[in-house]
């Protein structure tokens, strides 16, 4: 009975070390991304590389699959959603439009009291 004990007790060591060696590669593998300050409330990606963060710091665009991030607006956003790499929405308390990729953001005057926390888009 104490060789049973002994080998289950040895077996339940190795698993813990062998997971625990799993988990420490798995956290290694985490980059902190600088730029992005603060709450962070929505993603939106129209592609593996192109995507944009909205939060209390602004909206940032990657090109990269989220390994560089531009500061596109310091507005404070809650929600986007983007149809293609060009055309998309920011939600928050003054809810803007972009035709250029986030390089320039037109406010919606008819939501401009609307504060939007979420934005989704549907196929048609």
């Amino acid at each position: 009975m104490n060789k049973v004990n002994s080998m289950k007790h040895l077996l339940s060591l190795i698993i813990c070390v062998t997971i625990s060696q799993f988990a420490l590669q798995a956290q290694s593998t985490w980059t902190s991304l600088p730029p992005l300050t603060g709450s962070l409330y929505s993603l939106y990606f129209v592609n593996n590389q192109t995507g944009w963060a909205v939060g209390t710091a602004g909206v940032f665009k990657t090109p990269s699959g989220g390994f560089n991030w531009i500061l596109q607006s310091s507005d404070s956003a809650r929600g986007v959603c983007f149809i293609n790499g060009n055309t998309g929405i920011i939600g928050g308390h003054n809810p803007k439009r972009t035709s250029n990729g986030g390089a320039t953001w037109t406010s919606l005057s008819r939501f401009a009291d609307t504060l939007v926390y979420d934005i989704s888009r549907t196929d048609s």
